[in-house]
């Protein structure tokens, strides 16, 4: 009858929700239904502070450490009162629209602490941050004597340390890569609010000098934006999620890091991040020559003594576009050639390469068809399919629409078919005028049976299109250079995870030998002693495009094969650690030769800090296998025994896990070289200042004094003095000595 109902509520989850309108007659009911999020109405009867309105719910998150609420009065009456509680440390801002009303802030006493009023100008009435030193019950005292509509925003800002996220929890490492002391956690949510502001935070702890990788993807048409702060709550990187997002550090103090992930819109986004610790993902900065080599100098992980590991993880060969990428053997699986090269350039083996655009594509058989996916602009354009150079397989090539309908098939074609670069009938051909525009498909198969191609099978597929845009896709290197610097005596031990990929090591440009190893699938294994200060230069290459990881390790040799049994052991010395890996519930056996002088210790240090661990015992027996002494299984970092008198200084020691999780250890029997030293490349640089104590500082470098660089790092130290060192990459663009220019340095405060 012309009235109107209002109803509000705080959802007490997130989700979908209904709303049922109801006839309570036959007859036709017209209506007009209007819905508001985040916003609380007025209650009738609110005129003073013995009746006011609390307002304890409905607060919803608007930046990384505020949450607001949105108050409106539709009651018409002059005087409104609404009751907010502020936590210690917290602060409230308060902000009228333009209809002439009052803002009173009163405490519980009736006082007044604040008040604005506003006007028809817009937004005046203003209280910004009041702070309250204790938990304190606040009141909002509106007066609006011309009893018109009006919205009151309420802002709480929290401190920073108030708004701690919850855990990320434990991160632990991939069990798919052994020898590798990478741990890693993987995490997804979604965000989702009808305007303002939503965000999800995580706490991951991180050591001193841990290199760390965050990757940030997303799904959704909504903006995503990130931000990752420091223990002392200072933002080190903060910027947008497109597709995808790469995050590289080196930490400088230990303690709680928090990502924030956050949106500003409406739109359903879903996100994922993976977090990688102790691992360097291969630099932004080119590294594809001798010349240009990325120095290795932070991010390692002490494991033990003196022994250092670190783990690079990159990708190497040509752009993804030359190659076909499995698995495309489906429709829904098609490889988008749209996203490769295609230009006008002269080819002796296109047809009519310099007048209709065109792209290439290196093939291979896997048991399956290869299928291609292209969109033709225009009707009436051309295609032109042509296969060459194919290695012991007779092709039989097909075009289908969007539907999977035939457009036009060959098998067998003359070698003066399209151009060169044909030298069998076997080598399909298809040249075709496609009535309409739309997405089409090419499949690359075997001619007879199934079509499916053999794993020996390998082609060239060249795809000319009319009226198909040019443009131009930046390879990506084919070869990957690392330097690492070693002092006198020290061993370096690299290993690569994947067959494909080619490490080479040069020393003064001479090339140094590369084993294959067969355990846990790590064909490719370096190990060499310095004799004398020098700098080794490592080379990663493919032709294809793909990954690899490459374990780096100073001072301590990678165990040889198996050897499960005393007749099998593995022959060691003393006060050298070597790095084993145990997976399976058959202990490790050593012989170990002690000289004289080393100290009758054993000792098992776990590598992989702060992820899952196995308990680990050692047991020492004599060279008739008697069992001498034992250790307590233990799943603390480092399990030790001490060897009993009369033992000699031949004898076998045996490692055994216990839960059945594999474990990554470092075996030390008797002393470790005493000169550790800190791992930075050559023409590496030490500032040091005088500071406040636990004082947190930010370094600035320049070339000229006048244009300087902010290094978004937070440093301090514990102590008077800090010690900072530029060895150029991640810190600075190169190690000063390196580049030999002028190069200052200064600390600011990160407030600056």
């Amino acid at each position: 009858d012309g009235e109107s109902d209002r109803v509000s509520l705080i959802a007490g989850k997130s989700g979908r929700y209904f709303v049922r309108l109801q006839p309570l007659t036959i007859e036709e009911v017209v209506f007009d239904f209007s819905a508001k999020l985040n916003l609380v109405p007025d209650e009738a009867g609110n005129e003073s502070i013995s009746n006011a309105q609390l307002i304890d719910q409905g607060l919803i998150p608007t930046g990384f450490h505020d949450r607001s609420i949105t108050l409106r009065s539709e009651s018409g009456e002059s005087i409104e009162v609404f009751q907010i509680d502020l936590g210690a440390g917290e602060s409230l801002s308060l902000a009228a629209e333009e209809r002439r009303v009052e803002i009173e802030l009163r405490n519980s006493m009736g006082e007044s602490l604040a008040s604005s009023r506003s006007d028809v100008s817009g937004l005046s009435a203003l209280i910004e941050e009041y702070s309250a030193a204790s938990s304190q019950t606040l009141f909002i005292e509106v007066s609006n004597s011309r009893e018109r509509n009006y919205d009151i925003v309420a802002t709480i800002s929290s401190p920073g340390e108030t708004l701690t996220p919850p855990s990320m929890g434990r991160l632990g490492f991939d069990e798919s890569r052994p020898f590798s002391n990478i741990e890693q956690a993987t995490l997804a949510g979604t965000l989702l609010n009808a305007g303002g502001f939503s965000s999800d935070s995580y706490r991951m702890g991180f050591e001193e000098n841990q290199s760390v990788a965050v990757v940030l993807s997303k799904t959704g048409e909504g903006p995503v934006s990130y931000l990752l702060e420091s223990p002392g709550g200072v933002s080190l990187k903060s910027g947008e999620v497109n597709d995808e997002a790469v995050l590289f550090l080196t930490t400088m103090k230990a303690g709680d890091y928090t990502l924030t992930i956050s949106t500003t819109d409406g739109e359903l986004n879903s996100y994922s991040v993976e977090v990688s610790k102790n691992v360097l993902v291969e630099p932004a900065v080119k590294n594809d020559s001798e010349s240009t080599a990325y120095p290795i100098g932070y991010g390692w992980a002490k494991a033990g003594g003196c022994s250092r590991l670190l783990t690079l993880s990159g990708q190497v060969g040509l752009g993804s576009d030359r190659f076909d990428l499995e698995p495309n053997n489906t429709l829904e699986e098609a490889q988008d050639i749209d996203l490769g090269e295609w230009s006008l350039e002269e080819s002796g083996d296109i047809l009519d390469s310099t007048i209709i655009p065109h792209t290439s594509i290196r093939g291979g058989g896997d048991g399956t068809k290869d299928l291609y996916r292209v969109i033709s602009r225009l009707p009436g354009s051309r295609l032109i399919c042509d296969i060459d150079r194919s290695f012991s397989l007779n092709s039989f090539l097909r075009v289908l629409d969007s539907e999977g309908n035939l457009v036009s098939e060959d098998n067998d074609s003359d070698t003066s078919d399209g151009a060169g670069g044909s030298f069998t009938k076997n080598d399909s051909f298809i040249d075709v005028v496609l009535e309409r525009a739309g997405t089409f498909y090419i499949e690359v198969g075997r001619n007879g049976g199934d079509g499916a191609l053999g794993n020996n099978d390998r082609y060239e597929l060249h795809v000319s299109l009319e009226n198909h845009p040019r443009q131009s896709v930046p390879e990506s290197d084919p070869h990957d250079f690392y330097q690492i610097d070693l002092q006198d005596g020290e061993l370096l031990t690299l290993v690569c995870y994947q067959d494909d990929p080619r490490l080479e090591v040069f020393e003064n440009g001479t090339p140094l030998s590369v084993e294959y190893y067969s355990r846990f699938d790590l064909p490719q294994i370096l190990r060499y002693r310095a004799e004398g200060d020098t700098s080794l230069i490592v080379k990663m290459s493919n032709e294809l495009v793909e990954s690899y990881d490459l374990l780096v390790v100073l001072n301590a040799g990678l165990e040889d094969e198996s050897h499960p049994t005393p007749q099998a052991a593995m022959n060691i010395g003393g006060g050298e650690p070597t790095l084993a890996w145990i997976a399976d519930e058959l202990p490790e056996f050593y012989r170990v030769g002690l000289s004289g002088s080393e100290e009758k210790t054993v000792s098992v240090t776990q590598v992989n800090q702060g992820g899952f661990k196995t308990s680990l015992s050692i047991s020492v027996y004599n060279l008739a296998q008697e069992l001498v002494a034992t250790s307590t299984p233990s799943s603390t970092n480092q399990v030790s025994v001490s060897l009993p008198g009369g033992l000699g200084n031949d004898f076998f020691v045996a490692v055994t896990r216990g839960e059945e999780i594999p474990a990554l250890y470092l075996l030390q029997v008797g002393s470790a070289a005493a000169d550790c030293r800190e791992v930075f490349p050559s023409g590496s640089f030490a500032v040091e200042w005088q500071v406040v104590p636990d004082q947190s500082y930010q370094v600035e470098f320049s070339s000229n004094l006048l244009d300087w660089t902010l290094i978004p790092e937070i440093v301090s130290s514990s102590t008077s003095t800090l010690e900072w060192i530029d060895a150029g990459p991640p810190r600075t663009n190169s190690a000063p000595g390196v580049d030999r220019d002028n190069r200052y340095y200064r600390l600011v405060s990160p407030a600056e």
